[in-house]
């Protein structure tokens, strides 16, 4: 019974949203088309793949994680959509395993179901009479293939003598919004994430000492997603010392020193979805005067700009609230040197804090959605988001020695505020401590 109610649960949500990117192709465009392409495995080298992981979009439609050779065509005149599936053949099934369950897939979205061994010519056959094609942009997708294939020819070809699309437009346009608001599901997939990231860093930061590399850190954190059925959303950054003003630093076997920070940039993808979490711990377990100083500003930075979140908010007066208590504590530790106001307009502080204040998080970590850097993006209620001030210094400067702070947290937008989906994981410097000495 219980599993019964998760598909009928999915079934839901799929048809709701493929219903929703329907509605978006008919407001945007007359007799439009548009094709969604799972994953293609990608060669590593030779005949080695890489680890296989679906196309974004097209799990966001159909909830289905593994399946290749899978194609969703939407038509805006179409309540149904339909499925496309490669045929496999016994010789390739006992190399490869089945590539797809494309019975399970129609039935769970309502598709009608067609299995073939010419994929392209099929769908070429369903998108003829469509003046519009909507692609993906992943040019290792059949439907990326499809666009081409189609802008190559003439347009009399297209038009007069064939009947093909000839306006070719990326599916983004329509598939973004959708995917930039979360829906409940989203939400606690989300939160399951977070979850297991903080059981991850609890269980690496106990193992934070001298004499340790960056690289153990990192295995133990990765080693506990896969342990519980998840994967690192993105290269895990574990940096010490001055290895933290690199903001992509490659963990490497570098041994923690005393007067180090240790910084932790992680999030495992679970169930689809990713999370984005850094914390920053001593590693002689307390806080030095100086540490304490640089990392008490760069907590009040974070929460200052959290206070800002709201619907209808720009990022750039986010941006702006944490700049200001980022600049002010460059001032006491003497990094900088002028008035504040002066500062901030000349952007003093950006040697020290190079990048944006977030980004857009979800299925991808950083997700749909033109937020990062964009000063003037506006917030949507139901939007995730990730708030992520730092300081960094690649130098001894002021009082301050080669380090970097940065701390992120995953945070849900709501008409009148934030909420913090990852409170539980240590940040203030009392709680920090207390964690690293017990």
């Amino acid at each position: 019974m219980i599993q019964l109610k998760i598909i009928k649960e999915m079934e839901k949500i799929a048809k709701n949203r493929i219903k929703k990117l329907i509605d978006s192709l008919n407001k945007n465009s007359e007799c439009a088309s548009l094709l969604i392409s799972a994953a293609e495995a990608p060669f590593r080298s030779h005949d080695q793949l890489y680890p296989f992981r679906q196309n974004s979009d097209f799990f966001y439609f159909t909830l289905c994680g593994n399946s290749r050779g899978v194609h969703l065509l939407l038509r805006s005149d179409y309540k149904r959509p339909l499925l496309f599936c490669e045929k496999q053949d016994a010789e390739n099934r006992v190399w490869e395993g089945r590539l797809h369950d494309g019975k399970k897939i129609a039935s769970l979205i309502g598709a009608e179901l067609i299995e073939t061994n010419k994929l392209e010519t099929e769908i070429f056959a369903a998108i003829r009479g469509y003046s519009t094609f909507y692609f993906q942009s992943d040019q290792s997708t059949l439907s990326f293939r499809i666009m081409r294939r189609l802008s190559e020819m003439r347009a009399f070809e297209a038009e007069r003598l064939l009947g093909y699309p000839r306006k070719l437009i990326s599916a983004s346009l329509v598939i973004s919004p959708l995917r930039m608001i979360k829906d409940a599901h989203e939400v606690e997939a989300i939160k399951t994430s977070i979850k297991l990231t903080n059981q991850a860093i609890r269980e690496a930061a106990r193992e934070i000492a001298v004499g340790i590399s960056e690289f153990q850190i990192r295995a133990i954190l990765d080693f506990f997603f896969a342990l519980h059925n998840g994967v690192p959303a993105f290269a895990t950054i574990v940096a010490s010392g001055g290895s933290a003003a690199t903001l992509h630093h490659r963990t490497s076997a570098q041994l923690i020193k005393r007067n180090d920070f240790v910084l932790i940039d992680c999030g495992c993808e679970l169930n689809g979805y990713a999370s984005d979490i850094s914390r920053t711990f001593p590693a002689a377990k307390r806080f030095e005067k100086w540490q304490r100083l640089l990392y008490l500003g760069v907590l009040r930075a974070q929460m200052e700009a959290i206070k800002k979140i709201r619907a209808g908010v720009k990022i750039r007066t986010i941006y702006l609230a944490a700049v200001e208590v980022l600049t002010e504590t460059l001032l006491e530790l003497r990094v900088i040197k002028g008035r504040l106001a002066y500062l901030i307009k000349s952007e003093a502080f950006k040697p020290f804090f190079p990048h944006g204040i977030g980004h857009l998080l979800g299925i991808d970590v950083h997700d749909v959605g033109q937020m990062r850097g964009n000063l003037d993006f506006i917030l949507q209620k139901d939007m995730v988001i990730t708030i992520e001030p730092g300081l960094y210094f690649s130098k001894p400067i002021g009082l301050v020695l080669a380090g970097g702070v940065r701390i992120e947290d995953n945070i849900l937008v709501g008409a009148k505020g934030a909420e913090i989906l990852s409170s539980n994981i240590p940040k203030t410097i009392e709680e920090v401590e207390a964690f690293l000495l017990n």
